[in-house]
């Protein structure tokens, strides 16, 4: 097994660059935060169609459930209870006047 100081020689002698958990998990929340920004930035979007552009674009699902939570994002559910709907998601008023 390799320690710590071997793995980064070998990472920097193929061009790679080590970079901490936290810190990678922190820029992969804030590219989904930007990606679901700018998607709803239309205007409300069906859920469903959020997360099929999401996982396109490399997201999964459960960050984009995290990222949808911590941002505000605002799910509206469209149909009568135990028939079929569906939901929309927007951005909440505060954040749309931002942009």
């Amino acid at each position: 097994m390799l320690d710590i100081d071997q793995l980064e020689r070998l990472a920097r002698k193929h061009g790679y660059v080590l970079v901490p958990m936290p810190k990678l998990r922190r820029l992969r929340w804030q590219q989904c935060a930007e990606f679901l920004r700018s998607m709803l930035a239309r205007g409300s979007q069906p859920a469903k169609s959020v997360y099929r552009h999401a996982m396109k674009a490399g997201f999964s699902a459960s960050l984009v459930r995290q990222t949808k939570k911590k941002i505000g994002i605002l799910s509206r559910y469209y149909g009568r209870p135990g028939k079929h709907g569906y939901w929309m998601w927007e951005l909440p008023e505060d954040d749309t006047e931002k942009r």
